[in-house]
């Protein structure tokens, strides 16, 4: 059964956390003040250090009662629940970073109530994915706690050679704010779609985009006050738990799968064609015909805070408690097809 923080049970949680607070309370070293003047850490800011971040969400999907006894989802199922799951402690808040610099390892620096940045824990971050075709590297953290400050705001440092100085690279800040996701479409026409209703209308969400060419067109709905758009192009692998992972809102996922694109284009870009010039390519693979894999479209504001998500289809099916689920993948499924007639 897949239920690591249900909704149900994040309230009971936090009152542990609490409860657990109070307890070691008297056993923790005293926070001390930090420095007021110490709004940013030594080093420069740089392009090639980017700071991304994103709320902790929940991944909704539904469970059904297998009435055909095929272990395959038909519409003779029953619905039997619907579920909310958080795959992480319900108080975190999450960063990436995407680095092409000389560093190797990264600190991160959480803003203070006072204005000041405090290195958020004596552990440096290591990456956790390498694009060796471009050198660019992902960075994550996560924070449980909050400083007070408002939104919670985060920059971090890059270390060459384990050394922080004033050439250290920087990224920008990066803040979480309580605004919700925008709900995102994948535009299956190259036309203008206003609420994609033709779109959705002509494929259904459960549809699996098959253009005539491997070296196909993204195209997604546009999001207010977003500075840009991350395209994420994998293949997922690993167990039914980390697939689900998927469906949670955020800019790259890096749980559970093999990249082929990942790239930035800067709004009001409202599409992509793979190959073209006008992004920021982190990395980039063959691409075969006939090979299935699951596009992410994200929309990101100024300082890198995810504002906009594409949730995509509900054909991912796993099982729980003798029941078939069905979950958006957080993306569009794609198959390039060379033959028939495919308008795209």
């Amino acid at each position: 059964m897949i239920r690591p923080f249900p909704v149900r049970r994040a309230a009971g949680l936090l009152v542990m956390a609490a409860l657990l607070g109070l307890v070691l309370a008297g056993c923790t070293k005293k926070v001390t003040a930090v420095d007021p003047s110490l709004t940013k850490p030594e080093g420069q800011f740089v392009p090639g250090a980017v700071l991304l971040t994103y709320p902790n969400s929940t991944v909704h999907y539904r469970l059904y009662g297998d009435q055909d006894l095929n272990g395959q989802y038909s519409i003779n199922d029953t619905l039997s629940e619907e579920v909310d799951e958080y795959f992480d402690d319900p108080t975190d808040l999450f960063g990436l970073i995407v680095d092409s610099t000389a560093a190797t390892t990264y600190q991160v620096f959480r803003r203070e109530t006072n204005g000041a940045v405090r290195n958020l824990s004596d552990h440096l971050v290591t990456p956790s994915r390498r694009w060796l075709d471009t050198h660019w590297e992902a960075y994550e953290f996560s924070d449980p706690t909050r400083s007070g400050y408002q939104p919670p705001t985060y920059i971090g440092r890059g270390l060459v050679g384990g050394v922080a100085n004033s050439a250290s690279p920087l990224t920008n800040f990066s803040s979480i704010g309580s605004s919700a996701i925008t709900t995102m479409f994948f535009r299956f026409h190259s036309g203008d779609c206003p609420d994609c209703s033709q779109a959705l209308q002509s494929f259904p969400r459960d549809s699996i985009y098959q253009p005539k060419d491997s070296l196909f067109a993204v195209r997604w709905t546009e999001v207010s006050g977003a500075a840009g758009y991350w395209i994420q192009i994998y293949q997922p692998i690993g167990n039914a738990l980390q697939r689900l992972r998927s469906g949670r809102a955020s800019q790259i996922f890096l749980d559970a799968s093999r990249d082929f694109f990942v790239g930035y284009v800067p709004a009001p870009a409202d599409s992509y064609k793979i190959g073209a010039p006008g992004a920021v390519v982190l990395t980039r693979k063959l691409l075969l015909n006939n090979v299935e894999y699951q596009i992410r479209v994200s929309a990101v504001d100024a300082q890198g805070e995810l504002i906009g998500f594409l949730y995509g289809d509900t054909t991912t099916s796993f099982r729980s408690d003798g029941r078939l689920g069905r979950v958006a993948i957080g993306g569009m499924r794609v198959k390039a097809k060379v033959f028939g007639n495919t308008p795209f």
